[in-house]
């Protein structure tokens, strides 16, 4: 039996998740749940099938296959980051890797390292930078090149695999930062 929109919809709000749950919980991406909803694309038959099996479980095992959404996968967050960044005098762009709960990374001149979790926020990872700013290298901030190597923290969360825009408020200044999902790392 095919599944369209309107059950997919009925679907959705039947077991009280979001789009972007079900997008996780069966595997596809948030794109292929909005083009389902749309119209545009036939929902695919194990989805279909998966679904109305979901939904015929009593409750409590409907309860037990939905905690999958609470259990997140570490490597969901592993990957290659493009980061943009804009302060008071300047702006930049860096790399962050995050692998197997560590960061590293570079603008170019400043070195990025540190560690992630998950965040309690789902879908989002929990990032502790360190930032080494070698002699000679000014900040975006406003901070003029320095004669010896000095570094700051930094903490804030990003999405797994999203976009992020974050106002940062570091030690020297706010910095203003777009954080994207570049790539997987190769296996």
């Amino acid at each position: 039996m095919v599944m369209n929109a309107t059950d997919l919809r009925e679907a959705i709000g039947a077991l009280n998740i979001t789009q972007a749950e079900l997008a996780r919980l069966v595997d596809v991406t948030p794109r292929a749940i909005s083009l389902w909803l749309a119209g545009e694309r036939e929902i695919a038959g194990p989805v279909a099938s998966y679904l109305r099996l979901l939904l015929s479980l009593p409750s409590a095992l409907q309860a037990k296959e939905l905690a999958k959404l609470k259990s997140e996968d570490p490597k969901m967050y592993e990957g290659m980051y493009g980061v943009i960044f804009q302060g008071a005098t300047g702006t930049g762009i860096a790399a962050l890797v995050l692998s197997r709960g560590l960061i590293f990374g570079s603008d170019g001149a400043v070195k990025y390292d540190g560690t992630y979790k998950p965040s309690e926020r789902t879908g989002y990872a929990d990032l502790n930078l360190h930032l080494l700013v070698p002699p000679g290298v000014p900040l975006v901030q406003g901070v003029p090149a320095q004669p010896m190597v000095y570094g700051f923290d930094l903490n804030c969360s990003i999405a797994a695999r999203g976009n992020t825009q974050l106002n940062i408020q570091t030690p020297f200044g706010q910095v203003q930062a777009a954080i994207n999902f570049l790539r997987d790392i190769p296996i």
